[in-house]
């Protein structure tokens, strides 16, 4: 279980995803961690949860899910599975610190990623549109992986 505090930005974020009203413009990698941080604590299927709701969200807000931008399955697959590592390590009070003090660190990029996926495999369209096994490292490793 996390101590984690869901501050009022993670909460508008997650709403506005969940509800697809979020301004586009305010759907940044920060945004995403944010939401994916307050759905790993609110929801009992966190990665189904984010599954649905970002394609809706994309829809809504004029974002196309196709074989080359949207959603990517493998992608919320594995950043929920971290975030539900992350909410429970570090010294945050709130969501927004625990995301701020990790985007400077493994959050801020993908090479935590492609530490378990190649990348022609992450980029690939099965990659996009289901969840695929890591032909680099198991996802089991992933807290390693994110401690850099």
């Amino acid at each position: 279980m996390t101590s984690l505090t869901i501050d009022a930005e993670a909460r508008q974020v997650a709403t506005g995803v969940r509800e697809a009203n979020l301004p586009k413009a305010e759907w940044t990698h920060r945004a995403h961690w944010l939401a994916a941080f307050v759905i790993a604590i609110e929801e009992d299927d966190p990665a189904a949860a984010m599954a649905k709701a970002i394609p809706l969200y994309n829809e809504a807000v004029g974002t196309a899910n196709t074989d080359t931008e949207g959603f990517h399955a493998t992608i919320t697959f594995a950043c929920m599975a971290a975030a539900q590592i992350l909410i429970t390590d570090g010294h945050a009070a709130t969501v927004a610190q625990r995301v701020d003090q990790l985007m400077t660190g493994p959050l801020g990029g993908l090479a935590w990623l492609e530490r378990h996926y190649s990348k022609p495999l992450l980029w690939s369209v099965q990659a996009r549109r289901t969840i695929v096994e890591p032909d680099l490292r198991p996802l089991s490793d992933l807290r390693a992986s994110l401690a850099g």
